[in-house]
């Protein structure tokens, strides 16, 4: 399928699902459960009319190398990947279906600092654990000038200290989960733009990577304004093309427990990181 068709199917679903979302309903429809998940990736996996599919769909686009065989991957799409909780959930994940994790990145992103995930790469969220009340204590580090890399793409932005902003979050990875390795990162930014370049553009062939052999790990949270406007705009009408076009569903996951997915804990990382951060701060200063 061309990338004009892409588009136009994108559109036709744009105009017909502009309903108020309704969240059970909304999570029966998008989510699977693990077990649930790791069915699908049995039942799909020699169906070999869906691979003539996906291929035919993505046409010049083609698949992303890091998923173009046959192996079975976990994957999470984030702009850096980097070691806090929400990641540390998901190698949790990888490691008990035994599935290979996959660490879709957008480094050549802006980076936007009202974006409050964008805005976590250089004021790190650190999580002390719990007060009196059982209040969460949390502290931040900013690590970078903030006006001066406003609107710069994150692979050119850099820490006070001058390491490049990417591989302090990828460096992380090292204090933290040492099985880790630079063969799980894929920088997904040439493919993005590609097929696109903005989510509206990008988001169905993008979803159509999880009608076989991988699993998306994703919460999409209805609470927030700008999630919301997003999930009503361009997930949903993605979504529900891709299970029109291929007859079967995205192979979605909810990462985080949705009752408690927009807590900021998900986004804070450990006090080993938060000792790694402070020695390199002091340093500086």
């Amino acid at each position: 399928m061309s990338g004009s068709t892409i588009e136009q199917t994108f559109l036709a679903s744009t105009q017909k699902d502009s309903a108020p979302i309704n969240r059970a309903e909304f999570e029966k429809e998008v989510y699977m459960t693990i077990e649930e998940a790791v069915h699908e990736l049995s039942k799909r996996e020699n169906d070999r009319e869906l691979d003539k599919k996906i291929n035919d769909y993505l046409g010049e686009i083609g698949k992303p190398e890091i998923l173009s065989n046959d192996s079975k991957n976990v994957v999470i799409f984030r702009q850096i990947a980097t070691p806090n909780f929400e990641i540390s959930r998901f190698l949790i994940a990888a490691d008990s279906l035994g599935l290979n994790p996959v660490f879709f990145e957008y480094l050549q992103d802006k980076f936007v600092p009202k974006n409050e995930m964008k805005k976590f790469y250089g004021k790190i969220p650190f999580h002390f654990g719990f007060g009196k009340n059982s209040t969460e204590i949390i502290g931040y580090k900013n690590i970078i000038n903030f006006v001066p890399e406003d609107g710069k793409p994150l692979n050119l932005i850099k820490t006070v200290w001058g390491e490049t902003l990417v591989d302090f979050h990828h460096n992380l990875f090292k204090t933290n989960y040492s099985h880790t390795n630079e063969q799980m990162f894929y920088d997904a930014s040439s493919w993005l733009k590609k097929s696109g370049g903005n989510a509206e553009k990008y988001y169905p062939p993008f979803l159509s990577l999880f009608i076989k052999n991988n699993i998306l790990f994703e919460n999409f949270m209805l609470e927030d304004k700008e999630e919301k406007d997003f999930i009503e705009k361009v997930f949903l009408p993605s979504f529900r093309s891709i299970k029109n076009i291929f007859g079967v569903r995205p192979i979605i996951v909810a990462l985080e427990p949705t009752d408690i997915e927009g807590n900021l804990f998900w986004h804070c990382h450990n006090t080993k990181s938060y000792e790694l951060v402070k020695n390199q701060l002091s340093q500086y200063n």
